[in-house]
């Protein structure tokens, strides 16, 4: 498996076999032209067998030798003349419709329309040079865009790989290319002091806006899971039994592509039974003022946070789980394996293995209870004096010893 990246695989010094990033598989024949090496497709395989592709790469041999060249498919002289980058992309888009949703089309499409297409959408394709495709990232990179440059990349290697599939070039320009170096991951802005903690606390709790933007944030700071999974969440996935209540994020929408498992305090669960009568007759919990059809937007809870005064420096929606990381150590004395379960990070067991979304369910409920109890404090309550009566003896008798 090529594992998203395009391989050439060398059957003997002129004959290779491509497998493009799809799995598509290509027998190459690799002539020298003016002391630059080219390749010319044979055909794929399987159609075209091992045995039938050296038969071919020996005949092509043979015709250089002799003074001749190795013929060149007919369409791609003809096609080389008419093909547009424009119309390509078009193609590409279109052979894998089930793999865009309508969200990633449209990103992908608007990405190629400011960045792309200006340069080259009316070139042929066939004449389009790897210092083409730098000169296009370089001011990019220069004005720190390093993630849109590595997408576009990989994006150019597939569609100039599809582009050799269908026989219009020999060689993938975008591979030339070199991506830029990852950006080291920037640390989102939380509060990690019980002081800093419940002064956004008590700011949420006063938000005199919308009443479902409100129930979003206090269940950021009670659940402390990524925005983007509480935000996209479905009443389905929801089991609000006032016993055990439990929501489990379907793996599809979760980081590590594994199903997590959050259970819900009682303030979690009546603030979703509350939430449940006005949204409730739809699929989504927070459906956006637009439309029911689409999520309230990332950007929601940062600007509320912003217009309440809670600058983006200072703490962010994506900033609970650090102060949770933090604070369910310090002050709660929780175990971290339990916490990292919680948060939804990659903990191994003593036998290597991943965990699993059920591990640690009633230490987990606990802590869940344990977390919002000590908010409701912070908010408004006496969090020392309620410190020393419940989490010392439970920190005592349960977590450090465990």
């Amino acid at each position: 498996s090529s594992h998203g990246r395009a391989l050439r695989l060398k059957d003997s010094p002129h004959l290779f076999l491509d497998v493009a990033p799809t799995g598509t598989k290509s027998w190459r024949f690799r002539v020298m032209h003016r002391g630059n090496a080219e390749f010319v497709t044979l055909g794929r395989f399987p159609t075209i067998s091992c045995a039938k592709a050296r038969y071919l790469a020996e005949q092509a041999l043979f015709e250089i030798e002799s003074g001749g060249s190795p013929a060149r498919d007919a369409r791609m002289e003809r096609t080389r003349e008419t093909v547009r980058f424009a119309d390509l992309i078009e193609r590409w888009f279109a052979q894998h419709p089930a793999r865009w949703s309508a969200d990633s089309l449209r990103v992908t499409r608007t990405r190629f329309s400011c960045h792309i297409l200006p340069h080259f959408g009316n070139r042929r394709i066939d004449d389009i040079q790897p210092a083409d495709i730098r000169s296009l990232f370089e001011p990019m990179a220069a004005s720190g865009k390093v993630d849109t440059i590595r997408r576009l990349r990989a994006q150019l290697v597939e569609i100039f790989e599809y582009a050799i599939e269908l026989a219009l070039i020999t060689d993938n320009p975008a591979t030339r290319v070199k991506p830029p170096k990852p950006l080291p991951p920037q640390h989102r802005a939380a509060q990690v002091t019980p002081e800093g903690l419940a002064s956004v606390l008590r700011v949420i709790r006063s938000f005199p806006g919308s009443a479902t933007l409100r129930a979003m944030m206090e269940l950021q700071a009670l659940l402390f899971v990524r925005p983007g999974e509480l935000r996209c969440a479905e009443w389905r996935e929801f089991d609000l039994n006032p016993v055990m209540p439990t929501w489990v994020i379907p793996a599809h929408r979760m980081k590590m592509r594994q199903p997590h498992l959050v259970p819900l305090s009682r303030q979690a669960h009546a603030i979703l039974v509350s939430l449940h009568e006005s949204t409730g007759s739809g699929t989504l919990v927070f459906p956006g003022h637009r439309s029911a059809k689409r999520p309230l937007s990332n950007n929601t809870m940062v600007v509320a946070l912003r217009t309440m005064g809670v600058p983006a420096g200072e703490h962010t929606p994506h900033g609970f789980r650090a102060t949770a990381r933090t604070l369910l150590d310090e002050e709660l004395g929780f175990r971290t394996d339990i916490i990292e379960h919680q948060l939804a990070h990659a903990v191994r067991d003593p036998n290597g293995r991943a965990y699993n979304r059920t591990n640690f369910q009633a230490e987990r409920r606990l802590m869940m209870q344990t977390w919002s109890d000590y908010l409701d404090q912070l908010a408004g309550g006496d969090p020392d004096a309620w410190l020393a009566e419940h989490v010392m003896p439970l920190r005592q008798r349960v977590f450090r010893g465990a």
